[in-house]
């Protein structure tokens, strides 16, 4: 059985869906199929309309995402070698 991760190591991840899910009315499986490039752009596009400033934002990065980087961060949300696996051939996971 996978080991459940605690509340606190994915406070980020609930931020982003409530936020997601609360300002487009999306569903949880809807915004977990969105890429990394889309959520951070849309949160952007958020924060801008609710009157923060572009200027005040930090800057977009052109940083690509690497697969090293999805494993580093799939292990952090306790990925199983099953799914690390399918990360490294380039396949679809939900974690």
């Amino acid at each position: 059985m996978q080991k459940l991760v605690d509340y606190k190591q994915l406070e980020d991840t609930f931020a982003v869906i409530d936020l997601l899910a609360s300002e487009y009315g999306w569903t949880i499986e809807t915004i977990q199929n969105l890429t990394l490039p889309e959520i951070s752009g849309l949160i952007r596009c958020i924060m801008i309309r609710k009157g923060v400033k572009a200027e005040e934002l930090p800057p977009p990065t052109n940083k690509q995402t690497t697969v090293t980087d999805l494993v580093k961060l799939a292990k952090k949300f306790g990925a199983t070698k099953e799914q690390l696996d399918k990360l490294k051939n380039g396949q679809k996971v939900n974690l």
